[in-house]
């Protein structure tokens, strides 16, 4: 479970998707009520991690054994799901600090991707 850097929302892992909970009434598109929960990202590979990008937080990183994606939220017209890293990893991570980047662990190396 990870709450977006405003409490506004919830990722939920489970092993071959990720759920998003809004935990307050969205005034933007895409319009949503409080209590309102969808699978975002359904995957044949087991999820083994779940971040939010923090630059807008209606996007999120996942990482499966072989990839690493990134996904938009708003499902409307259908959601966009890219591979950022299409290779092995053994961690993940996105900080407040940096909103623009994603860091990832390889090799017992992290490494940062910038967007």
């Amino acid at each position: 479970v990870v709450f977006d850097t405003h409490s506004q929302k919830l990722l939920v892992r489970k092993e071959k998707s990720i759920e998003l909970i809004w935990l307050h009434d969205h005034a933007y598109p895409p319009f949503q009520k409080k209590g309102f929960r969808e699978e975002i990202v359904i995957s044949d590979a087991e999820l083994l991690d779940a971040q939010w990008f923090p630059y807008d937080t209606m996007h999120g990183v996942l990482r499966t054994r072989d990839e690493i994606l990134f996904t938009e939220l708003d499902g409307r017209g259908g959601r966009n799901v890219f591979v950022l890293v299409p290779e092995r990893t053994d961690g993940l991570a996105t900080l407040v600090d940096y909103p623009n980047s994603i860091f990832f662990k390889q090799n017992n190396k992290w490494y940062q991707l910038e967007l």
